[in-house]
Parts: structure tokens; sequence; C-alpha cells
């Protein structure tokens, strides 16, 4: 929602990231038989030792400490049966911090893991009262009754939730912070989600940390239960109007939109950068890769002892790993990448112990259907609202990050009406105009396949309304004088080179774009310099280039050598060699013609009205989507002269291409020497 509670903080000075995690595994018994839990079905009911956990202590504070604070966790089993050893270590910790003077000792705290059977008891009051203000305890509840008591039974038999419930109550007027709880959903309790998740607010929790297993009990059909269940939630939320009090994970505006290969090379989680001791003084990367919490046959993956250390070898397999080493292909390749995490030891128990570096892909339905759930929830935001939401914003400031160049990401382009200003090589030509209706078929058409829509127009603020939930792009003549009105909108100014330019007219913008012709090749440098100081990129858009003479190359070639001066080497679409090897026409880019129909550029949509079968370069329709076997003829990769070019600025314009050789992949004599000449005198000019 419009705040995010974030699971892991436990101090008001402590932020996600910025503190050591250490966990203590102080027993594998439990009180409780927990269908999900790592140990079910298990025999091993180990406790750790006062010595052990000591001799742990001393290890840990003897490394060097790579974050400024630190959080030593309890867990189990349950911890809470080992309340003793946890108040002794608790304080064995305090003292050797003090004692050596440790950075930690006054930036640390305490936490405890527990299923709350024993929150009451006296020892843990006790325990409470001693450390208050730096302890918190973690109770799980996993919703309402029948789904709690379908995962949690005591020895007895009966459920646990009543008793949970009643020690939750004390539990609230004694922590301070955000109250949350963690609640995890399979396949037989999906059609519980909606009302356990209303449960846990109602108790007065107001962060549900909730997630899907990543493990293989899915069966056929749970993805679309799943995603009724989140909808249903989502409607609840919003007609009650819950996003500022009550917040759930499922529901991130973070999540469901393409990730970047920035983000690709971080991990999922801290395995790793965590420590994780055992009940036998064994150190792993994080809980889940204990050998009792494996469901494999595999070893839990050990990466040393307190007696003699890390072993190195093993420990720096962690810092290796990272998402897109760990994906599959398809992942990599997911529109909707974001949000979709994975569990590391959950990954290694998958291969039988064989390695890290796999992904198992068991809840990618259930991602799916969370991320269309996740869109539906912050469209109807937008809606009751009025508001843009923070899932626009951040998909928006992602595309922004990344410069619009994620692998996954395609643009339909909507031309307003056949006398548009061009943004590229064409003359725009006849009488449509775009009805409303297929406007909005256009936009319910980029919001279904994951696009981004970029309104070509002469009257920009016509499109003010419609577009002001919607990330998109905005093209339109600088002298129209329009100016950025959404969070979720960037704007790129149209000028046309050898008119007068006294000041900058479009607040906001970053980039534009400059039409130049012929007759006015020699005021292009001029005006690139004055537009240079307004804006970070300058595009240059040589209208019928293929046509130009020899003088006016000649002109053009002093031109860009002045150019190359004033930019300085970047900012400049000719020399910017981070753009792919073409346009992208047909492969990535497509045109939404003031006629209704898909073509791969506005070029080709002219060039059909002027030849007998105008229908020669339709691509597609909002109705039938686009045609797969047409984007092999715009696709530069299978042109064996482009390939091989090394001026990977080149536009390579399709059109110009099929107009002048009669084949869109092969490139007309006109372009490479134009390109070439951009090359050569742009490098001159900047050394």
């Amino acid at each position: 929602m419009e705040h995010t509670v974030k699971m892991g903080t436990l101090l008001p000075s402590f932020n996600d990231g910025d503190y050591q995690d250490i966990t203590f595994c102080v027993t594998e018994e439990c009180n409780l038989r927990c269908k999900y839990c790592y140990m079910y079905h298990k025999n091993n009911f180990n406790r750790m030792s006062v010595e052990t956990a000591k001799k742990a202590v001393d290890f840990i504070l003897a490394q060097e400490p790579k974050f400024p604070a630190a959080v030593w966790g309890f867990i189990g089993g349950e911890p809470t049966l080992e309340i003793d050893l946890i108040d002794e270590v608790t304080d064995y910790i305090k003292m050797r911090m003090y004692e050596l003077n440790h950075p930690w000792f006054n930036h640390h705290a305490f936490f405890v893991d527990t299923n709350g059977l024993l929150y009451e008891s006296p020892k843990v009051q006790r325990y409470i009262v001693k450390n208050k203000g730096r302890v918190q305890f973690a109770i799980t509840i996993d919703g309402t009754k029948e789904k709690h008591d379908l995962q949690r039974v005591k020895k007895d038999g009966s459920g646990s939730y009543d008793d949970v419930v009643r020690n939750l109550k004390l539990w609230m007027t004694q922590e301070t912070i955000p109250k949350s709880t963690k609640a995890t959903f399979s396949s037989g309790d999906i059609p519980l989600l909606k009302d356990s998740i209303i449960n846990l607010w109602d108790l007065g929790l107001e962060y549900v940390a909730a997630n899907v297993v990543f493990e293989d009990v899915w069966k056929e059909g749970d993805d679309l239960v799943y995603e009724d269940q989140l909808k249903q939630l989502a409607d609840y939320i919003i007609e009650n109007e819950l996003w500022d009090t009550c917040s759930v994970r499922f529901f991130e505006p973070t999540l469901g939109f393409q990730m970047s290969k920035f983000d690709k090379t971080r991990h999922f989680c801290g395995t790793g950068t965590m420590i994780a001791v055992s009940t036998e003084g064994k150190l792993y990367p994080c809980i889940r890769f204990l050998d009792f919490c494996m469901g494999s046959n595999a070893a839990g993956y050990c990466i040393g002892d307190i007696e003699h250390g890390y072993d190195i070898q093993k420990k720096s397999a962690f810092e290796k790993l990272s998402i897109e080493r760990v994906n599959e292909a398809q992942c990599n390749a997911c529109t909707v990448a974001s949000g979709c995490f994975s569990c590391t030891g959950n990954n290694y128990d998958d291969m039988n112990g064989k390695t890290l570096f796999h992904r198992a892909v068991y809840n990618c339905k259930m991602h799916k259907a969370q991320a269309r759930a996740n869109k539906y929830f912050w469209k109807r935001y937008s809606e009751k609202t009025g508001k843009v939401s923070p899932f626009q914003v951040n998909r928006f400031e992602q595309f922004c990050q990344n410069g619009w160049r994620l692998d996954n990401l395609d643009f339909l382009y909507m031309l307003e009406s056949d006398d548009t200003i061009p943004y590229c090589n064409y003359t725009p030509s006849g009488e449509w105009v775009m009805d409303p209706k297929t406007f909005k078929a256009g936009l319910e058409y980029v919001e279904q396949h994951d696009m981004v829509p970029v309104v070509v127009t002469n009257h920009p603020q016509q499109y003010q309304e419609r577009l002001k939930n919607v990330v998109h792009i905005m093209m339109f003549p600088a002298e129209c004088g329009y100016e950025r009105k959404s969070e979720v909108e960037l704007n790129i100014p149209i000028y046309t080179c050898g008119t007068s330019v006294v000041e900058k007219t479009v607040a906001g913008a970053v980039s534009c774009i400059i039409n130049v012709e012929e007759t006015y090749i020699g005021s292009l440098a001029d005006m690139v310099e004055q537009l240079h100081k307004w804006y970070t990129r300058v595009n240059i858009n040589k209208l019928h280039f293929e046509q130009w003479g020899e003088e006016a190359l000649h002109q053009y070639e002093e031109e860009i050598q002045k150019i190359g001066r004033i930019m300085g080497g970047s900012g400049l679409n000719l020399i910017d060699e981070s753009m792919n090897h073409n346009c992208e026409a047909g492969m990535k880019n497509y045109l939404l013609a003031p006629n209704g129909r898909i073509y791969a550029c506005p070029a080709f949509y002219y060039a059909g009205k002027e030849e007998e079968n105008e229908e020669v370069h339709v691509i597609g329709s909002l109705q039938d989507g686009i045609a797969e076997r047409p984007k092999a003829a715009y696709n530069l990769k299978h042109s064996a002269t482009c390939d091989e070019c090394k001026n990977k600025h080149c536009a390579a314009c399709l059109y110009v291409n099929y107009r002048e050789t009669g084949d869109a992949l092969v490139c007309a004599k006109k372009q490479c020497k134009i390109t070439e000449l951009e090359s050569e005198k742009l490098k001159e000019a900047v050394g």
C-alpha cells in the first residue's frame, strides 16, 4: 500500500540489510506438529548446550564486523522450550560485547521466533522484562482458526489457535513496533486465504508477511483459485479503504514488472551473509541449510564450525550467487519477474544437494497469478482514489533507470492522426483520426501485454486525463507548450530544425527529437547546442536522408563535427553505442495507426496507402494481436551485412531498406554511407 512495513526491522534505528543476522538453533524439538514445518516427520530432538552457545558467541565476536549492528536470533524447533538457555546466552552476549568494547554493544537486538504457546509463561515474561527495548518476539499465526488448526496441532491432537490468540493479545500490549506476523499458504488452504488475511487484520496485526510455499505441492488450477482469492481480498481492501491501515506482502507495489540487468546481479535474500549456528556448533549460511531442514536425502550445506572456523571455499560460493545465475532461462525472460522470490536452501534441497546454482520453479504459475492480482489491486486503487498508484510509480522509475531498454519491454506507438508531427523518417499524409474507442482499446491491449503506450499527438493536453494513472510516453511538437502532469509520464518534445527556439518550452522533459530536412542542415549544430543546455539526450531524426544530395551530405558532415565537439561524446543518438543495433520496428516497437490496424512503424503505414494492396504492411490488430511470422522480416539479426557492422548506433531504417533494395534486411547504400560518416566524424571530434 502507500506505506510498507518491512519485515526484519527490529528496532526503529535498524534498516533492512544494515545489520548482521545471527541465528542460534537452540533446539530441534517442537511442542506442535506443524504440517509445513521443516521438522515434519523428523526425529532429531537435539538441544544446544550452554558451552556450545558461548563458544559460538566468542567465535562470532572475534570476526571483523561487516555490519554496524547485529540481530541475535533464537529459533528451533520451538525456542521458548529453551528459554533458560536463551536467557543465559543473552546475558553472555551482552557481557562479552561490553568487555570487548565491541561496536555492537550499543547497536544490537534479540529476536525470538515462536509459535506462541509458551509466551505467557513466567519465564518468558521475565526474559522480556529483563531485556525490554532490546528483544522482539515474533508469534506465528496462520489465519483463521480453520486455517491455523489445519497446520499447527498440539501433541494431544487439538488445534493451537485459541491458545495462540490468547497469547497474541498479551503480546500486542507489549510490542511497540508495527504488529506483524508471517503466514504461509499451500495447496490445501489456498481457498482460505482471503478470510485468513482479514482475520489477522481483525486481530490487530497491521502487516502480514504472507507467501505461498516454494515446494512441489501445487495442483492444476491452484493458481486460478489463488488469483481469485487475491482479487477478492483486493476488493475488500478497496471497498473498506484499508490501504493506509493494513498491509500484506501479496500487494507489494514493487511486484510484477520486469527486472533490470542490475537487479539480476543481486540475490533473493541475505543467504551467505547470515550466520546460522546448529545445536552442535556447526555454521550454516541460513537456517534452511541445516541437516534436519532438508526434505530430500541431501545433507545440510555446512560452511564451517565454531572450533575450526569457516570453510572459505564453501562460503565463497554464496558470494557468486545472483538471480541471473540461479534463474532458469524462462525466469530471466519473464515480464513480471520482480518480487518473484526463491529460497536458496529449497533450491539446493530440490537438487538433492548437488548445487546451489539452480532454481525450483514449482510456484511459477502462482507468482504469475499473484502478479495479475497485484496489478488488479493497484488499478482499483487508482480508480478509487484518483491517484497514481505506487505500483505504477515504481514501474515507471524502473523503466527510466534502465533507459527504457529492458530486454522484454515492448512499446505500442499510438498515432493520433495522419497529420501528426513525424518522429521518424516518414511524411505524414491522409485524413484518418484515431477515434476514442480505438484509443481505449489500444490502452487495454497494452495493459494485457505488459507494453508501454507511446502517444504521438499534436494535442497532448487532450490525453492527460485518460493517461494520468498509466505509465506512458508522450511525443508532441515542442511549440505546443505542453508540460508534464503525471508522475508516470515521460515527455519527448519534437523540434523542427530551422525554427527559432528561444527558451525551453517543455518543463520536466530530459530527452528531445530534432527533425532535420535537407534544406535546414546548416542550422543543425546551433540548434543541438541550444537544446543540449536543456536536455540530457538529443535525438537527431534525418527526414528523407536517402534523398540527400552530395552537397547536403558534405554540409551534414561539417555539422556533425561541430555537434561532436558540443556533445562531448555522450547524450546523442548518433554515437550512443548502448542503443540496440536498429530501431526495432516490428520487433519491440509497433504502431497502432489511426485506422485501428497495427504496423511495424509509421513509414510502412503511410507506404501502404500508396500501394494497391493497402493491407500489405499490416502485421496485426487489437483483436487478434501481433502475428509472429512477420517479425522475421524486421529482424536485422538475420542480415549478414548489418550483423557484421561495427557501427552499433545505426538506426538501420527498415523502410528505407525495403524501398531502396526491395528487402527490409538488405541495407541501403546511402544509409550505410551516412552511418559511416557519423561514426568517423563524431569519433574524430571527441578524440
